[in-house]
């Protein structure tokens, strides 16, 4: 799934975009398919914001020194004549909130040349003089269906920083990770990483209960503009959790390692570090005028 909005040629690198230059320090969201997407979370997370704002098309990498097509095929769309091959590419597309320009980017996370690629798209999101910038991220843990999915990360900002849980994963990193740390020497703009758990026994193509903890949380840094609706994403979230109650509720093993995860997770001081409780701590952090 793409960017909604008009499609534009390829743009050449280096290229300066108007449409970027047009933006009034605007708050850029960012999000890539891949290791980095479980449940399909934070690429849903960014195509609900372009859909409810009707992004516009504005800038597209689609370079193929960054990816190796054997491993993140090329897709084919439409139907007979109207067919067309759809290249992996990162696109930059505008929207607008009530009362925020909004920059998103989304696209497959590359196979290679990490380092000149985050340089590229470092340099584009600069262009725009964001404000903030908003890194999404999603991965597979042990967490139950059953109770408000986790959210960890850090900020540059110290008093959002102080309201999120702190992850202690070492090891492995994708590209939102590499991203996020590269946005780090933009010039007068705070960057914010988050990342939601995605229950992995229930690891589906979409996620809106995942979706909609993300969005929470990114509507609560956008000061709640009052056009972004999550109300339809909410009652699928409820949905999705009781189709996979009652799933589980089929398989004793399943059930019996549920049950598991929920006495854990009601027993850990981490069960109150919800999506709804950091949400909350943005709000009042947005609504204090001595921030």
């Amino acid at each position: 799934m793409s960017i909604p909005g008009d499609a534009t040629p390829p743009s050449k690198l280096g290229v300066v975009t108007r449409g970027l230059k047009r933006l009034a320090r605007p708050v850029v969201i960012v999000a890539c398919h891949g290791w980095n997407d479980a449940g399909e979370a934070a690429t849903g997370a960014l195509h609900f914001l372009a859909q409810c704002y009707d992004a516009q098309s504005v800038y597209e990498l689609d370079d193929e020194l960054f990816w190796d097509y054997t491993a993140t095929r090329p897709q084919v769309e439409g139907q007979e004549t109207e067919r067309q091959i759809i290249w992996p590419s990162i696109r930059f597309a505008t929207a607008r909130t009530a009362n925020q320009d909004l920059l998103l980017v989304d696209g497959p996370e590359p196979n290679l040349m990490w380092r000149t690629f985050t340089r590229i798209v470092v340099e584009k999101i600069t262009e725009a003089k964001p404000a903030l910038v908003v890194v999404l991220g999603s991965m597979l843990a042990d967490v139950p269906h059953t109770r408000g999915l986790p959210i960890n990360g850090s900020s540059t900002s110290p008093e959002i920083d102080v309201m999120l849980a702190r992850s202690d994963y070492e090891g492995p990193t994708g590209i939102i990770g590499i991203l996020a740390d590269a946005c780090r020497g933009i010039p007068d703009c705070e960057v914010v990483n988050l990342w939601v758990s995605v229950p992995h026994y229930a690891a589906s193509n979409e996620n809106p209960l995942a979706v909609h903890t993300l969005l929470t949380q990114v509507r609560a840094l956008l000061g709640n503009p009052a056009d972004l609706d999550l109300s339809k994403l909410e009652t699928d979230a409820r949905d999705w959790v009781r189709r996979v109650s009652q799933l589980v509720d089929d398989d004793p093993e399943i059930s019996e390692y549920v049950e598991e995860l929920e006495r854990g997770w009601d027993s850990d001081d981490i069960s109150t570090v919800t999506g709804e409780t950091i949400a909350q701590e943005f709000e009042r952090f947005l609504r204090d005028p001595g921030r």
